[in-house]
Parts: structure tokens; C-alpha cells; sequence
């Protein structure tokens, strides 16, 4: 079960995916705005595992919701939904053929992608586990000092 953020601006196909990955036990917030996607992924972003996306969105494309959710310091997967094959192609050959679901698709082949996009980002999040605590978080976080304290 992941929590997925759902970004498609066709109603009907919403509600399919919607539909779709619900069966699957995942939880979704579904919106078809991208910039009412971005507010929502800046106030939840500890809890979404998986952005589902169109590219065609309103009133930004999906990859320049991507982009703004990388400028914003915000690392969440994204998976590409397209029904244009030459979009589909250059996505596939930047970000692997599994980062994008083309347009038209079946309920078994949405819940196929999603799984094995799901499956990727869970083994590359747990190798990140393995390593020892301060490798995976990086360096210690600097913190101020009450006033009036002395560093030691």
C-alpha cells in the first residue's frame, strides 16, 4: 500500500485510476489542478510515496510540476501518464521505460506500472536503509546555540 498523489486533469480518467488503485489498497489524494498539487505536496510531502501525473496538465505541465517540486526541495517519484508516443518516447529514454504509462491504458496495465514503479523506488529506498544511519541522512544538521551558550 503506498500513498499516492493522482494529477490528472480528465475527470472520467481521475475517477478510473482513482478507482483502479483504491482496489489495490492504495491511499490517493486526487486533484486535477496541478498548482493545488504543488500546495499539497508541500504540506504533505512526508506522507506521499508516488506522484501520479499526466503531462498534459493545466495550468503547468506535469514537468514543470516536477521541476517546481524539485525546487522546492521535494524528492517524490514521479510517474509520467501520456497519451502523445513521442513524449512517451523521450521520457522513456531519460528516465527509463518504466516512468511512464502511455496513453490509452488498461486497469491491469495502470496497476502492472504502478507496482513495478512502486517495487523500484522501495528497493532503491531500502539500500538507502542499509547504510548506516548518518550515510543515509547525511551530514549532521547545524543547530543554533541558545544564547548566551558557549560551544564546547
Amino acid at each position: 500500500m503506498a500513498h499516492i498523489l493522482v494529477i490528472e486533469n480528465e475527470d472520467v480518467l481521475l475517477g478510473l485510476i482513482s478507482s483502479t488503485l483504491r482496489s489495490e489498497g492504495h491511499l490517493l489524494i486526487e486533484t486535477s489542478d496541478a498548482i493545488e498539487a504543488l500546495s499539497i505536496v508541500v504540506q504533505r510531502k512526508q506522507e506521499v510515496d508516488l506522484v501520479l501525473l499526466d503531462v498534459e496538465l493545466k495550468p503547468i505541465s506535469g514537468f514543470e510540476f516536477v521541476k517546481r517540486m524539485a525546487q522546492k526541495g521535494i524528492d517524490i517519484p514521479a510517474l509520467f501518464i501520456s497519451g502523445y508516443s513521442g513524449v512517451t518516447g523521450v521520457i522513456a529514454s531519460t528516465l527509463g521505460k518504466g516512468a511512464v504509462i502511455e496513453k490509452p491504458f488498461t486497469a491491469s496495465a495502470l496497476r502492472q506500472s504502478v507496482a513495478k514503479f512502486l517495487a523500484k523506488i522501495n528497493r532503491r529506498s531500502t539500500a538507502i536503509g542499509a547504510l548506516p544511519r548518518s550515510a543515509a541522512a547525511g551530514p549532521a544538521p547545524h543547530r543554533a546555540l541558545p544564547s548566551g551558550t558557549k560551544a564546547a
